[in-house]
């Protein structure tokens, strides 16, 4: 037998305790002579050249590679099956994990808890807590509180601001999104008495109002309670007092809408004794309750001089009273553009009436308005 035939039967009887041939080629240097040429690039191999040692992650992956040429039930390659098992697989470095937010993708959500309460005027942290995106909101919160007391539900979206959490609905229907936890606020209801109560002091009935004025308490302490003229070009008129930052007590505002009352409030309501002065000219004298007429009070009507007085129910006439009648009611009905025709159009769309259908369709400015009229309706009215 040859030198060369020895060497190559040398080399199939270490084929398994070694790595592939190719492998050893490539690595192996000292068996390639000093200065020896490539047949196939004819490029001379220089070993006195300075080179960079090879990346530990390279041989982690042809190792990878040898393992995976192994026929199934062939013996473990030796140098493979040496190497620490974390090495046999890609060792690359991932990127970390996005921050965890309260939707998570394992169909959970995290949330934060709070209560409010107006009789004592707290809102009370009750910390964190984790439930499926399917739970209903009001059963969850329920549970969690241990309680039967009624309740309505926020989701708190500023430090200034929050927003109603209609019933019956499950979280994953309500906008919980964004980077931040979310944050709901149970706010226990009160009877009608401790309402009235709680606004005769000049304390919040709403979680809403409240975390308002806790901002304003720290942004502007100065401007929340006293005697104020607020006279801004971009805001309502209001003379008179404060209290928390509310219209509290006696005052005077006038509207955006150049409605104008005079009386006493109650956090930013009409209520007790007052007087209003309609744009239109109508006025009404007399009690208010929570921004209605509700009791008794004395309404005349600027155009026909007519004048109710007698009860009054939540903004409507209620009970007894009395009408004095300067202009008949037939009369009211007449065209107040041909005084011949009944009044039965009504301009669109600002919902004015005081024409017959004809002279609806022939102007183009509504007569009260001077809104532009874009279509006259016909009215039908029930006896």
């Amino acid at each position: 037998m040859s030198g060369s035939d020895e060497d190559d039967e040398t080399a199939l009887q270490h084929a398994g305790s070694g790595p592939p041939a190719f492998l050893e080629v490539a690595l192996n240097g000292s068996n390639i002579p000093h200065g020896s040429r490539n047949a196939e690039t004819n490029a001379v191999i220089d070993l006195n050249a300075s080179l960079p040692p090879m990346p530990a992650y390279l041989m982690d992956r042809t190792a990878v590679v040898a393992v995976d040429a192994i026929p199934n039930g062939a013996p473990t390659v030796p140098w493979a099956s040496g190497l620490p098992e974390e090495t046999l697989h890609d060792t690359a470095t991932h990127p970390p994990l996005p921050p965890q937010t309260g939707d998570d993708h394992l169909g959970n959500i995290y949330f934060m808890l709070k209560t409010f309460d107006a009789e004592s005027q707290t809102l009370k942290s009750h910390g964190g807590y984790s439930t499926n995106l399917d739970d209903r909101v009001d059963t969850t919160i329920s549970e969690i509180l241990g309680t039967s007391r009624p309740f309505e539900l926020f989701r708190e979206d500023k430090l200034s601001a929050c927003y109603a959490i209609r019933s019956n609905r499950r979280f994953n229907q309500e906008d919980f999104g964004g980077p931040q936890i979310p944050i709901v606020i149970a706010q226990f209801s009160v009877s009608d008495a401790v309402r009235e109560a709680v606004t005769a002091r000049g304390d919040f009935v709403g979680v809403n109002e409240y975390l308002k004025y806790r901002c304003d308490l720290i942004n502007h302490p100065s401007i929340l309670n006293g005697f104020f003229t607020l006279d801004y070009f971009s805001d309502e008129y209001y003379q008179g007092n404060l209290c928390k930052g509310g219209r509290h007590g006696h005052g005077t505002h006038i509207a955006f809408n150049n409605d104008s009352y005079t009386g006493s409030f109650v956090m930013n309501h009409r209520h007790g004794q007052g007087r209003m002065t309609l744009a239109n000219g109508d006025v009404y004298d007399g009690t208010w309750v929570n921004g209605l007429q509700h009791g008794h009070g004395t309404f005349t009507e600027a155009k026909t001089g007519n004048v109710y007085t007698g009860g009054w129910k939540e903004g409507k006439k209620h009970g007894e009273g009395v009408t004095q009648w300067k202009v008949a009611a037939d009369q009211q009905k007449r065209c107040q553009m041909c005084y011949e025709g009944e009044t039965e159009a009504a301009f669109y769309d600002c919902g004015h009436v005081c024409a017959c259908l004809a002279c609806a369709r022939r102007v183009e400015q509504c007569p009260v308005c001077r809104k532009r009229v874009l279509a006259a309706v016909k009215l039908y009215f029930v006896t």
